[in-house]
């Protein structure tokens, strides 16, 4: 009996020993996997963190570029507009100077404006052109000139074929002075300069308007040329 007996309890310690290292290995291996999910589970994150970095800095990098971007369009479109303005009152004065060759000075104007156009420099020409609208600005009304003048240049417009080329928007007459308001119905300083020399063109052909002085001032933001006249010095 105990030679049966002694053989199952050695076979008995054997097989728990067995489960026993099984256990073991069995919660070492799930120890295991569970350390490689969370070393898988800090990787995707730490890489969720840094793509969520790397797009965040790529938003800011793009938002300020295309800060800048917006910055330097209004900036070369001021210039531009800087520009056409130069060129258009450069044109206006050659093309005052080709219409009236013999009338170099004017009388009671300053220095500056007694020079020829031909040999005034730019800053010359506007000071020129800014103290002429500011004579228009400062000037008085009288009724019966301005009635009279606001007439005969709207008459001078409407039977001419300037209005295929603009819109006439307004024809403002004080005592001495006017302005006139038109719209090219194309854009650039190329029309705007072709609206002020066609205008200029109908006041020569005109024996009542032909000595008035003129200078051009454009809008560049709604397309308007705006034509300052004044009565030449021994006027009404």
């Amino acid at each position: 009996m105990s030679k049966i007996i002694i053989p199952l309890l050695i076979l008995s310690l054997a097989l728990n020993t067995y489960l026993l290292i099984g256990k073991e290995k069995a919660a070492k291996y799930h120890s295991e996997v569970q350390s490689a999910a969370l070393e898988s589970n800090q990787t995707k994150s730490t890489v969720l963190d840094t793509n969520n970095i790397n797009d965040r800095e790529k938003d800011e990098l793009i938002a300020m570029l295309s800060d800048k971007l917006e910055k330097s369009r209004s900036e070369v479109s001021r210039l531009q507009r800087q520009v056409e303005g130069l060129e258009s009152e450069m044109s206006a004065a050659k093309l005052n100077q080709e219409l009236e060759p013999k009338k170099d000075v004017v009388e009671n104007k300053d220095e500056s404006e007694q020079k020829p156009y031909e040999s005034m420099t730019i800053e010359e020409m506007r000071k020129q052109g800014d103290a002429q609208v500011a004579r228009y600005e400062s000037d008085t009304i009288d009724q019966d000139w301005a009635y009279k003048t606001q007439r005969d240049l709207a008459e001078i417009v409407n039977n001419s074929d300037l209005l295929g080329k603009v819109s006439l928007n307004e024809i403002d007459c004080r005592s001495t002075s006017c302005r006139v308001s038109v719209t090219p119905l194309q854009q650039g300083s190329g029309a705007s300069v072709g609206a002020y020399f066609d205008f200029l063109k109908l006041l020569q052909e005109d024996s009542n308007y032909k000595d008035f002085d003129s200078i051009s001032r454009d809008n560049s933001e709604d397309n308007t040329v705006y034509i300052y006249l004044e009565e030449s010095s021994g006027g009404h």
